[in-house]
């Protein structure tokens, strides 16, 4: 661990961390994975060591590993934060290329409809590696021995910034056992540059596959960098089929993201391969989240013709006089919708059993009213009130009010009025 330090910047005392809750050890790769969070009140203005922005930085651990960040006072609510595993594998032949990802816990970018959100830049790197501005693509442009490398992301509009330190291995693909992401796999959702949307409280779970040249059977492990809570990624598994005389590996990535967890993350994914000395491991593949707010579903009351009227005014429903009002419910993210009469039903009124169509865009799901009042009915006035849910989210009511008139039946084929 060397020396391990975590600075506020403020002036205060710096402190050496002797406690780190230690979640994942893996003594064959040499490598642990560990947890820790401290709270820092920074000085109030008008205090002393007050100012507008302090730097922030832990250092001292996990071999060239190091984070800062400008905490600004004023400017931002947000810092970036970077996600980055602390040790980077490319290859010199293929697979040169990969992502510092960064979010922050405001909007992600494409609901505010920008192309991105941040900057990024070298602070320390040699002239093999070079950093793209608008994406964080990190590619090597020529060899070099193992490097320590700085990146800086900044958002822009504040010049608030973070950083961050790790190391670059370069192999060459000859290298035996070199494990791969295969991001074609179709339950695999994308890595950067895509965005993968989620719905908060629908569970999501999808594959990773990863390929091993050769048909050999290989340990495989993957190790990811501070997964959300309750995020889980499974083991790695042999796939049931070989793919051109390559071993195929798969894990499954399961989250049920809480609605408090609505927003920006993102998720950094390493395979190494055990059953080779030294292990040897693949390419970092980071995952952008945008975890959406569930919505609720979309309600809709057709009335029919002789009901239509002027809107605010009660409908009137005539005694004996049968009619269908349509609901219709629709929600774009939903596995499944009910709608329901809300308060009761009028005696007499029914709703028809529920019937649900899923296609590409949308569930669509859809009852049946139907009520003829009886002759006790008249001079009755009420309102027929109903509700739409996916299970996790319900949509406002909607409600059609009615009144039966006095004395005014709908009289219909082979009836007759008897004095």
């Amino acid at each position: 661990l060397n020396n391990p330090v975590l600075m506020f910047g403020d002036g205060q005392d710096s402190f050496t961390l002797v406690k780190t809750e230690v979640v994942e050890v893996d003594n064959v790769l040499g490598m642990w994975r560990g947890v820790f969070s401290w709270d820092h009140t920074y000085p109030a203005p008008g205090e002393p060591n007050h100012a507008p922005t302090y730097t922030a930085s832990f250092s001292g651990c996990c071999r060239d590993f190091s984070v800062e960040t400008l905490v600004d006072m004023n400017a931002a609510m947000y810092s970036p934060r970077i996600a980055v595993l602390p040790r980077q594998v490319i290859f010199t032949q293929s697979n040169t290329s990969f992502y510092v990802a960064a979010y922050d816990l405001g909007d992600h970018p494409s609901q505010q409809g920008l192309p991105g959100k941040f900057e990024w830049s070298f602070e320390s790197a040699s002239s093999a590696y070079t950093i793209d501005a608008a994406s964080g693509l990190v590619t090597a442009v020529e060899r070099a021995p193992m490097e320590a490398l700085k990146v800086r992301v900044t958002e822009p509009l504040s010049g608030v910034f973070s950083t961050v330190e790790f190391e670059v291995e370069q192999l060459n693909l000859t290298v035996q056992g070199v494990p791969a992401m295969d991001p074609s796999y179709p339950p695999t959702r994308l890595p950067l540059p895509a965005t993968n949307e989620l719905v908060a409280s629908f569970a999501s779970t999808f594959t990773l596959r990863f390929t091993v040249p050769g048909a050999g059977s290989w340990e495989l492990v993957l190790s990811s960098g501070e997964l959300p809570a309750g995020a889980v990624l499974g083991p790695a598994r042999m796939a049931p089929n070989m793919f051109n005389g390559t071993a195929g590996y798969e894990s499954d990535f399961t989250w049920t993201p809480g609605a408090e967890q609505a927003g920006w993350t993102a998720v950094c994914v390493q395979a190494y391969n055990r059953g080779v000395s030294p292990p040897v491991g693949s390419p970092q593949y980071c995952f952008d989240f945008v975890v959406l707010a569930d919505a609720a579903p979309a309600l809709e009351v057709t009335l029919p013709p002789e009901l239509a009227g002027p809107a605010g005014v009660p409908v009137e429903w005539s005694m004996g006089q049968s009619l269908n009002l349509t609901l219709t419910a629709t929600d774009r993210m939903a596995s499944g919708i009910d709608i329901v009469a809300v308060g009761g039903l009028p005696s007499g009124a029914m709703l028809s059993a529920l019937v649900q169509r899923q296609d590409s865009a949308e569930m669509t799901a859809t009852r049946t009213l139907t009520w003829e009042p009886d002759p006790k009915a008249g001079g009755s006035t009420g309102s027929l009130c109903f509700q739409a849910t996916d299970g996790a989210a319900g949509s406002g009511e909607v409600c059609v009010e009615y009144r039966v008139p006095k004395c005014m039946y709908k009289v219909r084929g082979g009836e007759a009025l008897v004095e």
